[in-house]
């Protein structure tokens, strides 16, 4: 970098970085005077609008089923889903609502669609509803794999929404349900060699006694809304927050036993989750 800078004086440099890098970073480097917001403020994040996915597929359709299927003439998504009684983008609005509105969910969920698609070359809802099992398994295990390296435990930690309702309050997270994710989890929190991240540590303390169930339960759903399994309405009347929202995010001080948690869509089918209304 000094010698581009040397060479060329109005060089910048740009790096692209997921946000879960990006923080495992953030994370890692905090000592003693350690000032995150001073990186916050050099940093764009990158955001998606449903507009801008939509045209996204509708450039993947174009590309894949043109030319992969001779005897269609589709162009854009709505062209190959199936019309509901009031129209077709009834079905896109479902598969969006089940990304993180990123380009990679958008595309791996039209994929797992086209597998089901039959000599139609029309996305059916029988075909949505079997592609949404596939895309739905394939979301928990990249979603663990994702922030594996800053939460060990993260798989386990997730298994606490497990045939929960889509949304519920915190408090509702029983201590047996708490020391039975410690046990689960028993070899790293007594792992004399294992490095410790700050989910072990957190349930550690609680084995330890030196941790509330109340702030392990905050701990665990920061945790879960930081990887974006869940949105947070951390008081009554507030709206729900996400972490891929780049305004109204949540601070792990402010969520309380009395939170209301909400599991993303993208989860229902992995996790059993019982879709309820709000």
């Amino acid at each position: 970098m000094k010698s581009v800078n040397s060479k060329v004086n109005t060089a910048k440099i740009i790096l692209a970085m997921r946000i879960d890098l990006y923080e495992s970073v953030l994370s890692a480097a905090i000592g003693g005077g350690f000032q995150s917001e001073k990186f916050h403020e050099s940093c764009i994040r990158l955001t998606w609008t449903k507009g801008q996915l939509t045209q996204l597929l509708d450039k993947r359709v174009d590309r894949l089923f043109r030319h992969k299927y001779a005897k269609t003439t589709a162009t854009t998504i709505g062209d190959v889903l199936e019309p509901t009684k009031r129209s077709a983008t009834d079905h896109l609005t479902f598969i969006l609502d089940r990304t993180l509105m990123r380009p990679r969910d958008a595309i791996a969920f039209l994929n797992a669609c086209i597998q089901f698609v039959d000599a139609s070359f029309i996305i059916s809802r029988d075909a949505i509803a079997k592609a949404e099992r596939v895309y739905s398994d394939g979301r928990l295990v990249s979603l663990t794999q994702e922030w594996e390296t800053r939460y060990q435990c993260l798989r386990s930690i997730i298994e606490v929404l497990k045939r929960a309702k889509s949304l519920f309050v915190l408090a509702e997270i029983g201590r047996d349900q708490l020391d039975q994710l410690c046990l689960s989890v028993w070899e790293f929190i007594e792992s004399p060699t294992l490095p410790i991240r700050e989910d072990v540590l957190a349930l550690r303390h609680y084995a330890h006694k030196s941790l509330s169930a109340t702030e392990l339960r905050a701990k665990l759903a920061f945790i879960l809304y930081q990887v974006g399994a869940v949105g947070i309405m951390t008081a009554p009347g507030r709206a729900v927050s996400w972490s891929q929202d780049e305004f109204d995010r949540v601070d792990m001080n402010d969520i309380k036993d009395a939170a209301v948690l909400h599991v993303h869509p993208m989860l229902y089918r992995a996790l059993g989750v019982q879709d309820v209304v709000p």
